[in-house]
């Protein structure tokens, strides 16, 4: 996949943590905070006997900011990953525990919520409209405090509150939005971490996956819920909703109702998906996500074409393969006035575009969304069980 890399997009890149300070002031000095141990006053999580809900926080800009100690002396939800135990309900938004405090009651077993630096990269994202309030996850995908989720969350937004992994609450506001493939970008003034992301050719039906969804199960109570789950597809299209054709990862998770807001993960924390609520799948069932890498190169787009994307076309139409054929992108028929005319014929499934493989047409679709007109792409071709390489120039959507 060709793309422009000006700098500003690093994913590997160390972003100071948010209230990173000196780590022997913030702890006192203590012997004890080497042994994990952090006093009340100075830790970021609560005992529930010590704290009330999430959304029990002082508002943004009073006074609700809070620091937590530098490097990775903090550990998240250690008993749970050191356990293997997850499905926590966290009511003090997402659960810090020190390795000398005893974490959250045991869950199933199977279930572990990724590393620390992970959930940096995670914010929770209040929206209220002049009909509504809605909630959702967003994750990080530049500095300057850039959050990519889904437009359809961002849908006649009157203010927008992002809530981080510390607690602190601050005004976010809307960037862009882009209907067509659901992904909408907001800003916040803290800097975090950018997260990883994964390509969704690398996902395996099958693998193992971690969900972290925020459920409002009732008026004014919002909790963030960690699952194991289990991918279903990737590649596939959305079928229904914002962003229909457009590819999707789908998993299965056992969050029990519908999550107002979800990221999926690898159990690394590579950012694997964001929740498409209103997403269908083309087949079977299970939760539809915007695959993160997806997520990323569109909101990069976004904010490098000043809110909007011209993306690259092919002028074909288009279709999955029949079970007999490659698996790939079906060629159905070709636009005579288009790039690919004398290049691609009907028939031809196209299996990989610049040596990323295809798994559908929504997959090659969506490749194609990421790329401006004008880039030469190299396709790899099956015609009649011969495969050739097909090297043409991207004509323009518009």
């Amino acid at each position: 996949m060709a793309s422009s890399d000006d700098g500003s997009f690093d994913q590997g890149s160390r972003e100071p943590d948010e209230g990173e300070g000196d780590s022997k002031d913030e702890l006192g000095g203590d012997d004890r905070a080497h042994r994990g141990w952090v006093p009340p006053e100075k830790r970021v999580w609560r005992h529930p006997s010590e704290t009330g809900p999430w959304l029990a926080e002082p508002p943004y800009g009073a006074g609700s900011a809070h620091t937590r100690p530098a490097g990775r002396r903090t550990a998240w939800a250690t008993s749970l990953v050191g356990a293997g135990a997850v499905a926590a309900l966290v009511t003090g938004g997402l659960m810090l525990a020190s390795h000398s405090r005893p974490g959250p009651a045991p869950g199933p077993p199977n279930v572990a919520s990724p590393p620390a630096s992970v959930t940096r990269s995670i914010v929770r994202l209040d929206v209220a409209s002049s009909s509504s309030n809605s909630y959702g996850c967003g994750v990080v995908v530049a500095s300057g405090g850039l959050i990519a989720t889904n437009a359809t969350l961002l849908a006649n937004a009157q203010w927008i509150i992002a809530t981080t992994s510390t607690g602190r609450r601050e005004v976010a506001k809307v960037v862009a939005v882009d209907p067509a493939s659901d992904v909408g970008l907001v800003r916040i003034a803290t800097t975090l971490p950018v997260a990883r992301f994964v390509d969704w050719s690398d996902v395996q039906p099958g693998a193992d996956a971690v969900e972290m969804a925020v459920s409002s199960s009732s008026p004014g109570t919002v909790m963030t819920v960690w699952s194991s789950g289990t991918i279903a597809s990737a590649g596939d299209a959305v079928e229904s909703g914002p962003g229909t054709g457009m590819v999707s990862v789908v998993a299965s998770v056992p969050t029990g109702d519908n999550p107002d807001g979800a990221v999926l993960m690898e159990p690394d924390g590579a950012v694997l998906g964001v929740l498409d609520k209103s997403g269908v799948p083309a087949a079977g069932s299970g939760s539809v996500f915007l695959p993160g890498e997806f997520l990323m190169q569109v909101a990069r787009e976004l904010m490098s074409d000043g809110g909007h994307i011209e993306h690259g076309w092919l002028g074909i139409h288009g279709a999955n393969p029949s079970p007999t054929q490659p698996e790939g992108a079906l060629v159905v028929a070709v636009d005579r006035s288009s790039a690919s005319d004398d290049h691609l014929q009907r028939g031809d499934v196209i299996e990989a575009i610049d040596g990323v493989r295809v798994r559908s047409m929504a997959d090659l679709r969506s490749r194609l969304y990421l790329l401006a007109p004008g880039t030469w792409v190299d396709l790899r071709v099956d015609r009649h069980r011969t495969v050739r390489t097909v090297g043409l120039w991207l004509g323009s959507s518009a």
